[in-house]
């Protein structure tokens, strides 16, 4: 298969992942008016970096061939598409000739899961590791980390990406039970694990991760601990959003509990209470 008919295959496969997502607006182009502009176009997303910059990136799978019969995925084992896989060496070099041509600022890479999750989680992160340590690549590079894969590769992929994801497929036991029977939350939810971190000794590109800590209040936090043991008080005076981010940290006189995190009611202990809005206020 030429290289041409690969990327036409597995940019549009992309299009589907929930990172980078549509609006789900209605699909208009401008092919057969004498207008111009389409909303439709596959291949290109947008993301941002610490400081706040919006950068388009190459969005692509390494291949849309995989193991499991997802109900929901248009790339299941059972589903009619046309099928297409990229080497390595033919990724790394598709992204940087599109980055010498100033189509894009980096790379978003998902893939189908073929033979392993292991081996597919390997070869994703050989893309980001000769695109880093071959060619000096500077650009952006978001990985989507593979549910179940060793977590030493997992986090060899952290080393080499700006960003890492994982879908979560579904948010109910029950529903992935139903619509992906082969998959399993508690695998999922395992990939995510990055908390809670200790704020007095975890990296900086750590800390960032955490909901409710902005790039201020990090340094702050940084500069503070040179000094002295961080307490929970001492948190709250360096950020406004304690309650955001106090179940995902460690400090001086603080632990939360370790199934916080797993906790089904977690977005509605962070999010802020309903209020009643005023139309003429």
């Amino acid at each position: 298969m030429q290289l041409r008919e690969k990327l036409r295959i597995l940019a549009d496969a992309a299009k589907y992942d929930a990172s980078c997502s549509s609006s789900g607006g209605k699909k208009r182009d401008s092919v057969q008016s004498k207008g111009i502009g389409s909303n439709e176009g596959t291949g290109i997303c947008h993301s941002y970096t610490p400081d706040g910059r919006c950068v388009s990136l190459l969005k692509i799978l390494l291949t849309n061939q995989c193991l499991y019969d997802c109900a929901f995925c248009i790339n299941r084992r059972s589903s009619n598409v046309p099928r297409a896989k990229f080497t390595v060496e033919e990724l790394v070099q598709l992204t940087l000739d599109f980055y010498k041509r100033n189509y894009i600022e980096g790379l978003f890479l998902s893939s189908g899961i073929v033979k392993s999750h292991d081996e597919t989680m390997e070869e994703m992160t050989r893309v980001a590791k000769s695109l880093r340590e071959d060619h000096k690549f500077a650009g952006y590079i978001h990985l989507k980390l593979i549910a179940g894969a060793s977590p030493e590769l997992i986090a060899e992929a952290g080393r080499y990406a700006d960003r890492v994801s994982v879908n979560v497929e579904l948010p109910r036991e029950d529903t992935l039970q139903s619509l992906a029977p082969e998959k399993r939350g508690d695998i999922i939810r395992k990939s995510m694990a990055t908390f809670p971190v200790d704020v007095n000794t975890a990296e900086r590109e750590l800390l960032l991760r955490v909901p409710g800590l902005g790039v201020k209040s990090i340094d702050k936090i940084i500069a503070a601990r040179r000094h002295r043991t961080l307490g929970l008080e001492d948190i709250a005076r360096l950020t406004r959003s304690l309650d955001k981010c106090r179940p995902f940290l460690i400090a001086r006189d603080w632990r939360p509990a370790l199934s916080l995190t797993d906790d089904a009611n977690l977005r509605a202990k962070l999010a802020p209470a309903a209020q009643q809005l005023d139309l003429f206020g």
